[in-house]
């Protein structure tokens, strides 16, 4: 009897002893420190800020598709070149690629817009006799194909000019100065914190881009969060190692530009020049809504600044985006969401 008693108070004793000591095991054992996080001015996501930014030229006409890498980008510019047509401008930090292209040549717009990433690396098929000057004093980094050096290789499913591909990792081996290339910490596009706007814009199915031969329609998916990407009426697919997938962005800036005189020649005619710094009218396409929107970009230096017709600087979510340039004689068509009609009263 005794020694059950004495064996029930010992037993008692450690147990007490036990729950004495789980708070200070607690607060002295170590916390898991969180790993750093560099925000992507271009994305406002983590990313690698080592990562020197490419730039591309991709090909945007029917011969060229399904392209690769469309999703991979974190900005993709749709720049209006001869004919009517349409030529996609692509920049790469964030999110590492494989294969890049079809790769066709540069003109003259891509000055304007590579200075707003710094110093890229760029990649580009070739350029007019007028044009080359202009790159060279540019800020980008050249790694072309007229440069010579590795990336570069013919398709042998298509035909030419429409099968130059690019391998990624070969040719940002090739920028000189990759610490020049870096976006360190520019000023980027204001970021949601959450995931819907405080700005109230009018409900959109689908929004479309025309030029006089090319058009891009952006279709909201409420399920993925997205706009899906669609080209001539064609459903726009990104190819990557993962696969064949719907092109999609997060958001759409749509900047109506005007033409500058230019000279500068290429296969098709004049090349337009669109002024793509200054300000402007537009729209923002966030949350599957339309925004009627300013921006503002004072210099070529800057990334644009999207704001509200009363001046209130519009946030956007979280990832990619595609950025349209229209001058005077390209136009923006909506379809909206209908109003539900009112219930008659009783």
């Amino acid at each position: 009897m005794y020694r059950r008693f004495f064996l029930m108070l010992s037993l008692a004793f450690i147990f007490s002893g036990c729950v004495s000591q789980t708070p200070s095991q607690l607060e002295t054992s170590p916390t898991q420190s969180e790993t750093p996080c560099w925000t992507s001015p271009l994305t406002g996501l983590c990313a690698d800020e080592t990562v020197p930014v490419l730039a591309i030229k991709i090909d945007d006409v029917s011969a060229a598709r399904p392209q690769w890498a469309l999703n991979e980008s974190d900005v993709i510019v749709v720049e209006p070149v001869e004919g009517g047509l349409t030529r996609l401008f692509a920049v790469y930090q964030s999110q590492i690629p494989t294969t890049l292209g079809p790769i066709r040549s540069a003109r003259i717009t891509d000055v304007d817009l590579a200075a707003a990433f710094g110093e890229p690396g760029f990649a580009y098929s070739g350029a007019s006799q007028r044009t080359t000057p202009y790159l060279w004093k540019s800020s980008m980094q050249l790694v072309g194909a007229p440069q010579g050096g590795l990336g570069y290789s013919r398709a042998s499913d298509r035909y030419a000019p429409h099968n130059l591909m690019g391998n990624y990792e070969e040719i940002i081996s090739r920028i000189k100065k990759p610490t020049k290339a870096l976006l360190g910490n520019r000023i980027a596009w204001s970021f949601l914190d959450q995931a819907t706007s405080d700005i109230e814009g009018r409900d959109l199915v689908s929004a479309t881009a025309d030029w006089p031969a090319s058009d891009k329609t952006f279709t909201w998916d409420s399920t993925l969060k997205s706009w899906l990407v669609s080209a001539d009426g064609e459903v726009t697919e990104s190819i990557s190692i993962k696969g064949v997938e719907r092109a999609r962005t997060k958001t759409v800036f749509v900047m109506n530009s005007v033409t500058l005189e230019t000279w500068y020649l290429s296969s098709g005619g004049a090349t337009p020049y669109l002024k793509t710094y200054g300000e402007g009218t537009g729209w923002v396409l966030i949350n599957g809504q339309a925004i009627k929107a300013v921006w503002k970009r004072p210099t070529i230096q800057d990334l644009p600044r999207w704001y509200t017709t009363s001046g209130v600087e519009i946030a956007v979510p979280k990832g990619n985006v595609w950025w349209l340039l229209l001058s005077e004689r390209d136009e923006m068509k909506f379809k909206w969401v209908k109003s539900p009609s009112p219930t008659p009263s009783t």
